[in-house]
């Protein structure tokens, strides 16, 4: 990810859904940058509100608003604190951005534009793991980039997909993240693939146990957009 696009200034961060993953997204910015001084550090607010309701229930229940609302007034509180850009940890709360004003929209770093980028770097097959509502509701599907990168992104069977499903939900609870690794090692070598698209922030929880799956197994290989951003970020420091 080109770090022009992340100036060193305020970044707003909408959190909260879940709040382990954005958390962890916060220490993943600290932890890959490197600064003389505190003062030279990233500077960051973390707007962290689990009191949101689930997204997936609710846009697959077609009750839009009542997370529209919310993430609005959220959205709102940052601009005032005068941030320059905005990452917001729940991919599938991108299914409202094009609901957001421009002046809003403008702030807001889409994560999959991130995970489309990276796809034009890396050119292989990955399994898109993500909740039943971002599939439901062709948040990938129906970006403009989808068809022309939609050979290399592997969908999941209907079975599949609840147990991935299942496992964001783990994750979200604070689950052994072990045994999340291990349940997506065993879907990729289903899938014939060595690499997953994080398609879900709660993904990003495995970041710091991707180096390996067991003591005799190789790491597998992900695309995970608040991993790319923290980079990109740590890069314009």
């Amino acid at each position: 990810m080109n770090s022009q696009h992340y100036p060193r200034d305020l970044i707003g961060i909408v959190g909260g859904m879940g709040p382990l993953a954005s958390s962890a997204f916060l220490s993943t910015l600290y932890d890959g940058t490197q600064w003389d001084v505190e003062q030279d550090a990233g500077r960051y607010i973390l707007y962290s509100d689990p009191s949101i309701p689930d997204r997936s229930e609710a846009f697959l229940g077609h009750r839009d608003e009542i997370v529209l609302a919310p993430f609005v007034e959220i959205l709102h509180a940052l601009k005032c604190l005068h941030v320059t850009k905005i990452v917001v940890c729940c991919i599938t709360l991108h299914y409202l951005f094009p609901c957001l004003s421009t002046d809003l929209r403008e702030l807001v770093i889409s994560l999959i534009d991130v995970i489309f980028a990276a796809l034009e770097e890396t050119r292989e097959h990955h399994l898109l793991l993500c909740t039943n509502a971002t599939l439901q509701l062709r948040i990938f599907q129906n970006h403009q980039l989808w068809e022309r990168y939609s050979d290399y992104i592997l969908l999941p069977r209907e079975s599949d997909q609840q147990t991935i499903h299942a496992l964001i939900y783990h994750l979200k609870s604070g689950g052994d993240i072990r045994i999340a690794t291990e349940a997506i090692q065993e879907l990729l070598d289903k899938y014939h693939t060595g690499s997953f698209i994080a398609g879900c922030t709660e993904f990003h929880l495995l970041s710091q146990c991707s180096a390996t799956i067991t003591d005799q197994r190789p790491a597998y290989r992900c695309i995970d957009p608040l991993t790319i951003i923290a980079n990109g970020l740590a890069k314009a420091h």
